[in-house]
């Protein structure tokens, strides 16, 4: 990040190229991820709740650990279609950020709950693409009102050529808010029928359920705001971040008022 941000605003190509080796050491983190939640599923696969303990508990730390692996995943996707690998500056530290979350502050003790049921395990592969959206909207946010900034105040850098313009980076943000909608949508619907066909109680006011409901309602509300009044850049781009940190702050507390179990 230090690099990224540094070749940023020294223009400087010589940190350009140096950024090359943050972004391989990312890819190759996400590469030691995946075999390990590889070995896991295997695990999950042929030796059932052994293996299960370590790797796909439905814990908020899981959770995390699942959140920063996704969008190291994308990222790492998306930039060998897009010129967005200095975007790293910012998803490399917020990977950093989910995985000591996940390792140390909300590392709590393994239950005895697994779930068995596919709507169950639906429900929380939807609900985490769709955070992992959310997050993709707060960055691309972010960098449009960087973009926005250097234009108005008429900066020119080298690495200027290379950064996709706002028009793009305001169309990525309606894409990510768009699919984080329809995931959440689609989450909180198979979170219904788990409930409806276990017999077990949803009421709004629980927790969980309280913060997904609430976070729903805020994109949803912004989604509404870009497709029929037409907000458009910088101000769709603050409302994505207001809502972010809004989501953030959902998942803390949920994480840490709740029973730490998803």
């Amino acid at each position: 990040a230090r690099v990224l941000w540094t070749s940023i605003f020294s223009g400087k190509k010589s940190n350009l190229e140096a950024a090359k080796l943050p972004f391989n050491l990312l890819v190759a983190a996400f590469l030691f991820h995946l075999i390990a939640y590889s070995v896991g599923a295997i695990g999950l696969l042929y030796f059932g709740k052994v293996f299960s303990n370590a790797f796909l508990q439905p814990t908020f730390a899981s959770t995390l650990s699942l959140i920063c692996f996704f969008l190291v995943g994308v990222f790492v996707v998306l930039s060998q279609k897009l010129s967005i690998r200095f975007m790293g500056a910012v998803v490399a530290p917020l990977a950093f950020l989910f995985f000591f979350a996940s390792s140390i502050l909300f590392h709590y003790p393994q239950p005895d709950f697994f779930p068995k049921s596919t709507f169950l395990w639906v429900h929380i592969a939807l609900s985490i693409f769709g955070h992992v959206a959310f997050l993709f909207a707060f960055i691309f946010s972010l960098f449009l009102l960087i973009k926005e900034k250097l234009i108005r105040s008429k900066i020119n850098l080298s690495w200027q050529p290379a950064f996709p313009a706002m028009r793009i980076l305001d169309d990525l943000n309606h894409y990510s808010l768009m699919l984080g909608v329809v995931f959440m949508i689609t989450g909180v619907f198979t979170a219904v029928m788990y409930a409806g066909f276990y017999e077990i109680p949803l009421k709004a006011s629980e927790n969980r359920m309280f913060w997904s409901l609430m976070t729903l309602a805020i994109y949803s509300f912004l989604l509404v705001g870009r497709n029929i009044f037409r907000i458009r850049g910088s101000k769709s781009a603050w409302m994505s971040i207001v809502a972010f940190l809004f989501v953030a702050c959902s998942l803390v507390v949920s994480g840490l008022a709740g029973s730490h179990v998803h």
